[in-house]
């Protein structure tokens, strides 16, 4: 991001810029700001954190994409609630059965 002289803008300015994009691309941005690998060349997984963040930002907006995730992410809440519902189940009557042996 530069200013119309070429200059980098100071922080407040980066801060009106990121107020006036749509939630998620600000997301985007901030994280893509602390992700940077020039802002962590420390850091050994600096370069895959900053692809795997850009990977995910393209997906979610690509609506198709994006519709699929939240299936998935849905499907898979729903699974673990079954499994959750069925293991309290088989506590309760693991329970019924010590009671009736005692």
């Amino acid at each position: 991001i530069s200013s119309p002289t070429g200059n980098s803008p100071g922080p407040h300015s980066i801060m009106i810029i990121i107020t006036q994009l749509p939630s998620p691309h600000s997301i985007m941005i901030i994280k893509a700001l602390e992700l940077h690998p020039d802002k962590r060349l420390h850091d050994p997984h600096t370069h895959a954190n900053f692809r795997s963040l850009k990977l995910s930002y393209e997906m979610l907006k690509d609506d198709k994409a994006r519709k699929m995730f939240d299936d998935l992410l849905r499907d898979k809440r729903e699974q673990q609630h079954h499994g959750r519902h069925c293991h309290l189940e088989r506590d309760a009557k693991r329970q019924d059965m010590v009671s009736e042996q005692e």
